[in-house]
């Protein structure tokens, strides 16, 4: 996979540092934390641990800066996340609980493709791989059975 480096240049999440600490206060954490909660053979004690490493691992990523056009370089199926992001948070107005640890999941899904090409090439093969089938779609009366007033489409 070639990476473009002058596009790179002006993502902050491909610094090293950030790379660093993504990867070990963040990623490594998360992923040693959710297996091990979810492994039947894995103990109370360690379960535990587990939840306190995944909770510091998401706080460590609350503190990193959001992902934005300016700062994130030029990748376009990144401005194109960030783009999705913010549209998606124009329509949807859940409580506000929810609507930040959705922000949370998109920021991280954007940042994880800024700057981890093994990442960004497996999203980008499922999301061929979507455009591929057929879906259903979505039906407006499934999703708003009563006023609630959570979703706005766009006109």
């Amino acid at each position: 996979m070639k990476i473009d480096f002058k596009e790179e240049q002006h993502n902050i999440y491909f610094t090293v540092p950030m790379q660093l600490f993504i990867t070990l206060e963040i990623k490594r954490p998360i992923i040693w934390g959710v297996v091990t909660l979810f492994s039947p053979k894995a103990p109370l004690p360690l379960k535990i641990k587990a939840a306190r490493k995944i909770w510091k691992a998401y706080k460590s990523f609350q503190s990193l800066p959001e992902p934005t056009k300016e700062n994130t370089g030029g990748n376009r199926n990144v401005l194109n996340l960030i783009e999705l992001r913010d549209r998606f948070f124009r329509c949807c107005h859940l409580d506000k609980n929810r609507l930040d640890f959705i922000r949370d999941i998109f920021n991280f899904v954007i940042m994880i493709y800024a700057f981890d090409p093994p990442w960004r090439f497996m999203m980008d093969t499922v999301r061929e791989w979507g455009t591929e089938m057929e879906w259903e779609l979505r039906s407006k009366r499934e999703l708003v059975t009563d006023d609630e007033g959570w979703w706005t489409d766009e006109s």
